[in-house]
């Protein structure tokens, strides 16, 4: 069987050739590519037709009739899902359930859901705690009470740093207009206080990448403890049989929301909290480090460059005693962590934990995403092509070692990437160099151009397009289309106009 996305192709809206059929293979290569409304084409097929006995396709219409914002048709896929799978963790069903009760009005349904779900699967709740409260406390549930930390004798709070407005990003770009998300950092922005919060003879449930912080008496500090369920998760915890447990004299947390191996997450949210706990005279080679798990070398490299040799990865099951434990209220309360707005604490500490290498080569760079499949660039020989005779020199950042990247940013003149993790390594970068960053046109985040312009670097964003459509729904940031949800592009490749990176080269040629 073969897709054509084209909706000129034989059987028109369905986007299949000639020889191909209604499948389930269908339904999931059209969700793939993103043609949402396609699949549930070729879903209803299937299921006029009575063949909807598999459970994956079920649960993957979920999420599809879900973001589609069509509930009554997640709702009865849901149902048969769970009805052939009734132990399955079941996410997206139970979470199709919520959102349908919800939408009718069904309060005490919508609870029942939720709970029922997380009795499964505690540490990947469907639905936020914070949305659940107004429901919870409508029916008195136990969960729905509000979180605090408590002023008790076996903590203290360390204020090291009040909010602080940084400077904007320039109103400098090549290509249609700004990805919304970088729209609000053409003015000053405020980074967040820091605070570290010591625990005197605390307990840390690890869960699955949950972490639930409490005393020796079993107080829990919801607003300490980085997951949404802690009360359920240290209970469930508690109910388990034959699980490990350690007491240490010193535990530091610098696990938080991200536990997946991405190294700006790592790099600039994680390990500079460190630095935090450094500040309050715990030296990391000396205390029990709390974090992801490290998959990623690079992950172990900056581990073992800055000494941590009690490394606790958070993705098992564990419960640890500490006589002192030091936890970041950054770790849970907030996404927008001082590093990557660029605060002089935390970039001065990667800068001086990684020093530039004598007699280093300058570089001009190209960070190439070959090792990846997807928000590629579909151009991009000739961008390399272009960039090489410029002077550039291509890099892919997967296949060098940590401590290779560092050497190569730390003298690098120039830097050209997609957005992606790769962008960390600018940290290291030397005051004045060329960073261009590459967008696809509906998706990016602030975190490097903020961070570029903390550090003094020539930034500037350039917009491609989408690599495979022209529809104004994947190209405009301001187009709108309330049957098409703005997180299915993430992952989409890029286009890159070569005459918008020839003007860049020539205006950064002709600066002075």
């Amino acid at each position: 069987m073969s897709l054509v996305l084209d909706d000129n192709a034989p059987f028109g809206a369905l986007g299949l050739s000639d020889e191909g059929a209604p499948s389930v293979e269908t339904v999931i290569a059209l969700h793939e590519a993103m043609s949402l409304e396609k699949a549930v084409t070729v879903f209803e097929q299937l299921y006029f037709a009575g063949d909807t006995d598999n459970y994956w396709l079920l649960y993957r219409m979920c999420e599809i009739y879900t973001a589609l914002n069509r509930l009554d048709g997640a709702f009865h896929c849901a149902i048969r899902a769970i009805q052939l799978e009734p132990r399955a963790p079941n996410y997206h069903p139970y979470r199709a359930l919520y959102q349908y009760f919800r939408q009718k009005g069904l309060e005490r349904e919508a609870v029942a859901a939720f709970l029922l779900h997380i009795k499964v699967m505690p540490e990947n709740p469907i639905v936020a705690l914070d949305d659940v409260i107004p429901l919870l406390r409508k029916i008195g549930h136990p969960l729905a009470a509000v979180r605090e930390l408590p002023d008790c004798s076996t903590t203290t709070v360390h204020h090291l740093e009040d909010a602080s407005i940084v400077g904007a990003m320039r109103e400098l770009y090549y290509g249609m207009s700004l990805p919304l998300s970088l729209r609000s950092f053409l003015a000053p922005v405020t980074l967040p206080p820091v605070d570290v919060v010591e625990i005197r003879d605390a307990t840390i449930t690890i869960y699955k990448n949950n972490l639930v912080i409490s005393t020796a008496d079993d107080f829990i500090f919801e607003d300490l403890s980085i997951c949404e369920l802690p009360r359920i998760i240290h209970q469930h915890v508690a109910d388990l049989a034959d699980v490990s447990r350690r007491s240490v004299d010193t535990a530091t947390v610098i696990l938080d929301r991200f536990p997946t191996p991405n190294l700006c997450h790592f790099l600039l949210d994680q390990i500079t909290r460190l630095q935090l706990y450094a500040r309050l005279g715990t030296d990391p080679s000396e205390a029990t480090v709390i974090g992801p798990a490290h998959t990623a070398a690079f992950q172990k490299e900056i581990l073992s460059h800055l000494g941590v040799t009690d490394y606790v990865a958070a993705d098992g099951v564990m419960v640890m005693h500490a006589r002192r434990l030091l936890v970041s209220k950054t770790c849970r309360a907030t996404f927008f962590h001082p590093a990557q707005g660029g605060a002089h604490w935390a970039t001065g500490y990667l800068r001086q934990a990684f020093p530039a290498y004598a007699g280093a080569t300058a570089h001009k760079i190209y960070i190439s995403r070959s090792d990846v499949t997807w928000r590629k660039i579909s151009n991009e020989g000739a961008v390399i092509g272009r960039l090489e005779k410029a002077g550039f020199t291509t890099i892919v950042a997967s296949k060098m070692s940590f401590l290779q990247q560092v050497e190569y940013f730390r003298n690098a003149t120039h830097v050209v990437s997609v957005h992606g993790a790769g962008l960390s390594n600018i940290v290291f970068c030397p005051e004045g160099a060329k960073v261009l960053e590459i967008f696809h046109p509906r998706y990016g985040t602030w975190a490097y151009a903020l961070l570029a312009t903390q550090l003094g670097l020539d930034y500037r964003p350039l917009m491609g397009s989408d690599a495979v459509s022209d529809d104004l729904w994947y190209n405009d940031p301001d187009f709108k289309d309330p049957d098409r949800p703005d997180s299915m592009v993430a992952d989409r490749n890029i286009h890159v106009d070569i005459a918008l990176l020839d003007q860049w080269l020539v205006d950064i040629e002709h600066e002075v």
